[in-house]
């Protein structure tokens, strides 16, 4: 307020003049507003923003998700003739997820409305293709035969779920990528290949079995098609994806864990790696053991419920711990390890 003479008077802000838009931005720019004189778009947008606070309370959607949204689909009505039934989802994309919008949320509630055209290209096959591309035509369309079946089912055959089929291609991919090196054709795949291909390391660990069975799943279809002579994988042994390193374990001779005894320290080390070595138990195994699994007297030994034969070595590891205990002071009857 400002005193002049003997009346007050009140400052106002000053209206500054402002410049509106002639015509709405391309969809391609920002912002992505309604123009204030556009009176069929505000309308439009009036009809259709009550929605969002419906279908937005009823997902859980939160205060700045609301608002987020709230500004995409004004920017949807700007950037389209007023009254527009369905909106394009790829036209839609382009206003680009970032701040104040939510492209992928509003796009869900056109759904919701009916008032959306998914256009989009499935990312899926898009996956497919991407995997797919490196393979030679001959090869490439077979696999892509196979894989069509698998995702959509059959008269003969139910589709299979997403995770299976992916899988299922990921496992042969390697194998696909180097016969398409020296063949054009799974015609012309031996069993010998296949077996080849079985034994070779896995990309993704395990000891092929997964493989053998999208392998399997591949040629009985190509087989069942009538474009392959025979398939090179029937009455296959599943112990060809078995290799010496990644057999279960078995009991270690007495003179390596002899010798493993020598650089150990404490009767506790040393029980545990005859327990380990030679019974082959793991960390779960060890937890659960207590005091009254080893019978000493009778010489048995129980583990998870199985009675079995307590041999000199593991009789001796638990006599020099036990010993080693009682002679810490250490006596309570706790498990062995």
């Amino acid at each position: 307020m400002a005193v002049h003479g003997s009346k007050l008077r009140m400052w106002r802000p000053v209206s500054w003049p402002v410049r509106h838009e002639l015509f709405s931005l391309p969809i391609d720019e920002l912002p992505h507003r309604i123009l204030r004189d556009d009176a069929p778009r505000v309308a439009w947008f009036a009809h259709l923003e009550p929605a969002v606070a419906r279908i937005g309370g009823a997902k859980g959607w939160s205060h700045d998700v609301l608002d987020n949204v709230t500004l995409t689909l004004e920017g949807v009505v700007a950037t389209h003739e007023a009254g527009t039934p369905r909106y394009s989802a790829s036209r839609v994309a382009l206003l680009a997820d970032g701040c104040k919008r939510n492209v992928t949320r509003t796009i869900g509630l056109l759904a919701e409305l009916g008032r959306l055209d998914d256009d989009r290209a499935d990312p899926l096959d898009q996956w497919l293709e991407r995997n797919l591309a490196c393979l030679p035509a001959g090869i490439h369309s077979d696999v892509a035969d196979w894989m069509d079946v698998l995702r959509n089912g059959s008269s003969r055959r139910r589709p299979k779920a997403e995770l299976i089929w992916k899988d299922h291609l990921l496992q042969a991919r390697p194998t696909l990528l180097s016969w398409s090196t020296e063949h054009g054709t799974l015609r012309e795949i031996s069993k010998a290949e296949v077996v080849a291909a079985l034994e070779a390391p896995t990309p993704f660990g395990g000891d092929g079995h997964t493989r053998l069975t999208a392998l399997r799943s591949l040629f009985a279809y190509l087989k069942a098609q009538q474009k392959v002579f025979a398939d090179p994988t029937r009455r296959l042994n599943r112990g060809v994806t078995r290799r010496p390193g990644q057999r279960i374990p078995i009991r270690l001779p007495a003179s390596v864990l002899e010798e493993i005894g020598v650089i150990t320290h404490t009767p506790a080390t040393w029980l545990v790696t005859v327990l380990t070595g030679h019974h082959a138990l793991g960390a779960v195994h060890l937890q659960t053991l207590a005091l009254g699994d080893a019978d000493l007297p009778n010489r048995r030994f129980t583990i998870q419920g199985q009675s079995r034969p307590l041999d000199d070595l593991t009789y001796q590891a638990i006599q020099r711990y036990l010993g080693h205990r009682t002679a810490g002071g250490r006596a309570r009857p706790t498990p062995i390890c």
